[in-house]
């Protein structure tokens, strides 16, 4: 037996990330400044 997804509209999900009042550079700076990277580099000799 083959079941349907059960559909949902996007409009459930507006506004869902609110707006705080961040420049959309201001958004990805923030975003940049969290990441983290853990990057060991290993010489060959």
């Amino acid at each position: 037996m083959v079941t349907t997804p059960k559909r949902i509209s996007a409009k459930k999900y507006y506004g869902i990330w609110g707006d705080d009042g961040m420049t959309d550079d201001e958004f990805v700076g923030e975003l940049k400044s969290l990441r983290s990277f853990n990057r060991d580099i290993i010489e060959h000799i």
